[in-house]
This record gives C-alpha cells, sequence and structure tokens, in this order.
C-alpha cells in the first residue's frame, strides 16, 4: 500500500474505497480546492513526498491530526468525494507507470543477461582451443628436445670414435715418421745411403700410406665440429681456384658491407644461411668459399683452406703466399662496393685468422708481397681465431700513416675457454699482440665453456658492436 494511504489506514493492504472515505472526516486542508498548492501546480508525488517526509518527524501524528481537524469544516462530503476519487486515479496510474517501468527494466535486464552468456560462452571456446594449442606445443616442444639430446648423444658418440681414431693412429704414425726422419739423417751423414735406398723408399711409401689414413680420420673429427687448425706453413706453388661466393642482400637501407670467411673445411653457404638471421637489416654480407686445396697437417689430404697449414703450434712457420692470396680476393670483394659504404671483414676460426691478416695489411697499405691494398676498412670481426705473422707485426706500424690506421681501425676478438682446436691462448695472445702493436681500438671476449663454435650470446654481442661501430641506423 502506498504510504500515503498507509499513515491513515494501517491495517489495509489497498487504497480505501469510496464508503471509507466518506466515513473519514479527517481531509487534510491540502486537499481543498482553494489550497494554495492546488493552485500551484503541486503533483500527488509532491503531495505524497511532503506527507511520507513528514511522518519520518518525531512529532509526525499530533501535527498530522492538529492539520486535518483544522480542515475538517472546510471541505464538503462531494468535494471529499471527488478529491478521493482524483488521488485513487493518480495514485493507479503512478503504479501502471511504476509496473511499465519495471517491465522494460526486466526486458533490458534479460537482454543484457543473455549477451553476458554469449560472450562467455565464446571465452570459454576460445580458452579452450587455447589450451588445445598450448599443449600441442608443449608436445612439440619435448619433442624436439629429445630430438636434441639423441643428436648430442650421437655427436658425443662420434666424436669419442674419432678422438681415439686420432690418438690411437695419427700419433704414433707421427712418431714413427720422426724416427725415420732421424735414421735418414744418419745414413745420409754415415755415407750408407745408396745401398739402403730400397729399404727407406719400401719405409717411406709405408708410412705415407699410413700417415693419410690417421690424419684423414683427424681431418673428420676437425670438420665435424667447425674446427680451424693455428698457422701454418708453405712453399711457393700454382694458385687455386676459389669457390662460390654467396650474398645476403641487405633488408634495409644498405648502409655497409662485410665479407664474412669459413673456417677449415667449411664453406660461405653455411654461414651465410646464419648471418641471414641475425637483426643487421643494413649490411650486406659477402660469403666466399676458399679454394679446395692439398692441407700438409692432413699428409695431403685435400680441404677447403684460405691457406696451407703445417703444423699445431705457435712456432709453425705462416704461409704467407696463401695470406696474401686470401686477403687479396678479400680485398677484390670490397673494392667494387659504393664509395659511400662502410666496409668490414669478420670470419671464423682460419677465417678468423685471413680477416686479421687482412687487417694488418690494411693497416700496412699493403699485402706481404709488396701489392697494394685497396679497400678502407671500418670493422674486423675475429670468432675463435688467432693472429699470423704476429712476431712481423711490428715492423708493420712503424710509419705515421699506418700506426694512425692501427689507432683507429675497430677489432673485435671472440673466443670460448674451452677451445681444443684453436686453444684460448691463441687468441688471448693475438689480443695481446694487437694492443701492444698500437691497435687501441681491439677488444677481447671471452666465454666461459665454449668450445670451437659458436653460441647465441656470442653472435649477440658481434650484433651491438657492428652496430656501434659502423654506426648503423634504422
Amino acid at each position: 500500500m502506498d504510504p500515503f494511504w498507509n499513515q491513515f489506514f494501517p491495517d489495509s493492504s489497498n487504497p480505501p474505497d469510496e464508503t471509507s472515505l466518506q466515513g473519514w472526516n479527517q481531509a487534510p486542508s491540502i486537499y481543498q480546492p482553494n489550497h494554495p498548492g492546488a493552485s500551484s501546480g503541486i503533483t500527488l508525488h509532491q503531495t505524497i513526498g511532503s506527507t511520507v517526509q513528514a511522518s519520518q518527524s518525531p512529532n509526525t501524528a499530533s501535527s498530522a491530526a492538529r492539520v486535518l481537524k483544522k480542515s475538517q469544516s472546510s471541505l464538503s462530503a462531494p468535494d471529499r468525494s471527488e478529491r478521493k476519487r482524483q488521488i485513487d486515479k493518480d495514485y493507479r496510474e503512478r503504479v501502471k507507470i511504476n509496473k511499465m517501468q519495471m517491465q522494460l527494466d526486466f526486458v533490458n535486464l534479460t537482454r543484457e543477461n543473455d549477451s553476458l552468456k554469449e560472450e562467455n560462452q565464446s571465452l570459454k571456446e576460445d580458452n579452450a582451443s587455447m589450451n588445445q594449442t598450448l599443449t600441442k606445443q608443449a608436445t612439440m616442444i619435448d619433442e624436439l628436445r629429445g630430438d636434441l639430446l639423441q643428436l648430442k648423444r650421437d655427436h658425443d658418440k662420434q666424436n669419442v670414435l674419432l678422438e681415439t681414431l686420432t690418438q690411437y693412429l695419427a700419433d704414433p704414425l707421427r712418431i714413427e715418421n720422426e724416427t725415420l726422419k732421424a735414421e735418414n739423417a744418419s745414413l745420409r751423414k754415415s755415407g750408407n745411403l745408396n745401398g739402403n735406398v730400397p729399404q727407406l723408399l719400401e719405409e717411406i711409401a709405408k708410412l705415407k700410406l699410413e700417415n693419410k689414413v690417421g690424419l684423414a680420420a683427424a681431418f673428420l673429427l676437425d670438420n665435424m665440429s667447425f674446427t680451424g687448425p693455428s698457422v701454418g706453413s708453405g712453399g711457393r706453388r700454382a694458385a687455386f681456384e676459389f669457390g662460390k661466393t654467396h650474398v645476403v642482400r641487405p633488408k634495409g637501407s644498405h648502409q655497409a658491407t662485410i665479407v664474412w670467411l669459413h673456417g677449415l673445411g667449411d664453406n660461405g653457404s653455411s654461414w651465410s644461411q646464419l648471418l641471414e638471421t641475425l637483426p643487421l637489416p643494413n649490411i650486406k654480407w659477402i660469403c666466399p668459399t676458399a679454394p679446395t686445396r692439398p692441407i700438409s697437417l692432413f699428409g695431403g689430404f685435400p680441404s677447403t683452406a684460405w691457406f696451407d697449414v703445417g703444423d699445431l703450434s705457435e712456432d709453425a712457420p705462416d704461409d704467407v703466399e696463401g695470406l696474401d692470396a686470401a686477403a687479396a680476393h678479400v680485398g677484390n670483394l670490397l673494392s667494387t662496393e659504393p664509395a659511400d659504404i662502410k666496409l668490414g671483414i669478420g670470419g671464423f676460426s682460419m677465417g678468423a685468422a685471413t680477416s686479421l691478416y687482412s687487417a694488418t695489411c690494411f693497416v700496412h697499405g699493403k699485402y706481404g708481397n709488396g701489392n697494394p691494398y685497396p679497400a678502407n676498412l671500418s670493422a674486423v670481426v675475429g670468432l675463435s681465431g688467432w693472429l699470423p705473422c704476429s712476431k712481423t707485426l711490428k715492423s708493420k706500424i712503424g710509419q705515421e700513416e699506418a700506426a694512425r690506421r692501427a689507432a683507429s681501425l675497430p677489432i673485435l676478438l671472440c673466443h670460448g675457454k674451452g677451445d681444443e682446436v684453436v686453444p684460448y691462448k691463441f687468441g688471448e695472445k693475438s689480443s695481446l699482440a694487437l694492443s701492444s702493436n698500437g691497435f687501441q681500438n681491439s677488444t677481447f671476449k671471452s666465454y666461459d665453456g665454449l668450445g670451437h663454435y659458436t653460441i647465441p650470446e656470442e653472435m649477440e654481442e658481434v650484433c651491438g658492436w657492428l652496430t656501434s661501430k659502423l654506426g648503423l641506423t634504422g
């Protein structure tokens, strides 16, 4: 029941009928036709609101009684009946409006609830699809991990086998070779060479055959680990033909060109695939392939190499003729680049050695054979390599112009402390030789546990260093 009627008919749940209203003799003065509220446009809601508000005060009952008593004689029975009908009509109209509003609110809430149900169902389906995708990816990752572990186990077994072959074949053959050399020298000294020539030829032929077998095993081990030995020796020989050159075009604006050189037994294709994945879109990579030549270390067994290698030691002589030929090939590749492009050289293992030798030729202004060096280098990178001809480096930096080039040329050397092919001390001593001879802008980075290979951390270092030193933008 409306609060207004509830003040006067607390025991009824509906508004009073006409008979009850006629029997009620206490109509408030505000319902008089001449009351100011009627002429001033006060609505039923305002009247009821005022009455409800008055009923909330402490003196509600006494105040209402006084007002009703005062207006008792001012309204006739027909007027009261008319007023009651008007109030009842307003009341029912307001109830009707409220009912319509409630129905409209119910429809809106129903629509909103349906929309939320649809959205919830869509989210459930998306969540289920995402869970399926994540489950598949997790399964694929587990399979890949298993494959990698199996490959690692197979690789370790092969390395152990080849190392064993090298130990039991190559080392004894070297010892036997030295023994035969000593016997040969003794026979020559004693003058009995002519009588022992058949015996010597037979022993030498046998030694060569066995030596090739053992050194071939060492060659396979060198290739499987992407190896590259240290310094080497070699005499004058016929020129060798270089292999195929692979080019990685820049994905952005062409700002620099770098010639990258592979290691012993490798080729330019394998490194071009790796370099293409680096986040260096403004660099053009040129990856040539070294000539296939007999390698003295392998007993004449042929392999792709930038120069000849005769011995795995720091004191072995350098193959200057082979180094000059490789450096000249690199210089020719760079000499055709546009004049506004910055130039650089980099490489791995034997390729790093060739890059560092090229750097000394650039500083000196000419190759070891005296021919002029044609390119202007802006950066040099060497991974797991060494510096050839380090003992003669000081003589190349004597002139003022050479010293200026050496001081300003940026060089980055990286080497793993676990490298058993090109020992870590070779890289460390190469860095010391550069810095002590005026290469003030050289940097040496070492990596604990890293063998004769590259890792993402090392390549990230190379990318950041090249971006900084070459001033690459975009």
